[in-house]
């Protein structure tokens, strides 16, 4: 967690005790801390950390499972068209509308696990990386920045962290296209969001 991001978590907590729920109004968001809704919506890799920890410091108090964050009304000004997407785009929150015309089955997903040092007792999480097909990346020696290179590795017993995905098939929506265009459709991967049924 960036350590300049937590001088917002009084605001972020103040937030949750006034919306509890794990749904964050990006609009109501934008009002009530706008320079913390900024930085979600241009880097939200970096600022989702925050805001999850302020959701679950008022969430302890009310409910004991854990739940995982949906960000909802997201302002117009970001949502964009199926076709209008572009790679470099994807570090910023952006919304997008569109048709979905196909439902994958809900499969379960490793996100995070826990190793440590044999030898030195250093521990780290390693992190699968949607870019690498999910893939964990298990270290072979010590990552510690001190002098220990074992090779002794273990895995912490129950520091895996796994969520529920599911993949849809988002197409633009055909009304908002032009005469005789083709519409244009995207894989997109729900994380701790999917439809039961």
């Amino acid at each position: 967690m960036d350590e300049r991001l937590t001088q917002y978590k009084p605001a972020l907590t103040a937030y949750f005790e006034i919306h509890p729920g794990p749904e964050v109004d990006i609009q109501i968001l934008l009002s009530r801390c706008p320079q913390f809704a900024t930085l979600l919506i241009q880097n939200p890799t970096m600022c989702l950390p925050v805001l999850e920890s302020a959701f679950a410091q008022g969430l302890s108090t009310t409910v004991s499972s854990p739940q995982q964050l949906q960000l909802t009304n997201v302002p117009p000004c970001l949502k964009k068209r199926v076709s209008a997407l572009r790679s470099k785009e994807a570090v910023g929150l952006m919304g997008v509308e569109g048709t979905v015309v196909r439902i994958g089955m809900t499969r379960m997903l490793e996100k995070v696990r826990q190793f440590e040092c044999a030898k030195c007792n250093t521990t780290w999480e390693v992190t699968s990386k949607p870019e690498e097909q999910n893939r964990m990346v298990v270290p072979r020696a010590c990552i510690s920045r001190g002098a220990c290179k074992s090779t002794n590795i273990r895995e912490i017993k129950g520091s895996k962290k796994c969520v529920d995905y599911q993949t849809i098939k988002l197409q633009e929506q055909v009304s908002k296209l032009g005469v005789g265009s083709i519409p244009r459709s995207i894989m997109v991967i729900l994380e701790g969001c999917y439809d039961p049924a």
